[in-house]
């Protein structure tokens, strides 16, 4: 009950990042904020290769070159790399969603038999980025829609239900793999919580619901 108290708090952030910095508390219970910072940069820096690759293998050189030139020269880039935030690791993981969700596109609207490891492969990264930032559930669910309605408007009926099937399994398994976040921070909070608690606060600090303001029954 205590740690899944630690681990929600308010829920207004998922746990993706704690998760990643948990190794260095492994060995320092009070690391330095250089070592963190150290840490973090390499981490960026390595999901920056990783998305380098990802557009070049998919979209080409000149993408990949663009990709490069951006945050290069971009100073706020620099600083939030030395942080410990979500928005930029996912914003990269969502780069490379990008090149693996037209790749899918492709294979759909040709007819070609989607492989069910590529969606498994795309569900897993989709995890990590919303256990980075909640909010990448929206992108989620139109990434999803949109390969359906590809693999419909492609007119090759005879793929289709392999296709869908393909995409329901991969849905399956990302429910499946933000089930544990949001059923413990469903109970912690007492209510329910998809992703973040966010929203259902800002639905009440901007409209004056004041009921939305606790999950469960608020205090005096």
């Amino acid at each position: 009950l205590e740690m899944r108290t630690l681990v929600v708090s308010n829920g207004w952030f998922t746990p993706g990042v704690p998760f990643l910095l948990a190794p260095i508390y492994v060995i320092d219970a009070t690391p330095h904020s250089a070592v963190i910072r150290l840490y973090a940069s390499v981490l960026t820096f390595g999901l920056w290769m990783w998305a380098l690759r990802e557009a070049y293998r998919v979209f080409g050189p000149r993408y990949a070159i663009a990709l490069f030139i951006f945050p290069a020269l971009d100073v706020t880039w620099h600083l939030l790399a030395t942080g410990a935030w979500g928005d930029l690791p996912s914003g990269l993981l969502l780069v490379i969603i990008l090149g693996r969700t037209w790749q899918l596109a492709q294979l759909a609207f040709e007819g070609a038999p989607v492989k069910i490891q590529d969606v498994v492969v795309l569900e897993a990264i989709f995890i990590l980025t919303f256990y980075l930032r909640g909010n990448s559930i929206l992108a989620f669910a139109a990434v999803h829609v949109f390969l359906i309605g590809v693999a419909v408007l492609g007119g090759q009926w005879r793929m289709l239900p392999r296709q869908v099937g393909a995409l329901t399994v991969g849905v399956v398994l990302f429910i499946a793999g933000i089930a544990p976040w949001s059923i413990m921070a469903s109970r912690e909070l007492g209510g329910t919580v998809i992703s973040t608690s966010t929203p259902a606060l800002s639905f009440a600090i901007t409209f004056g619901k004041r009921e939305f303001l606790c999950f469960a029954p608020c205090p005096r």
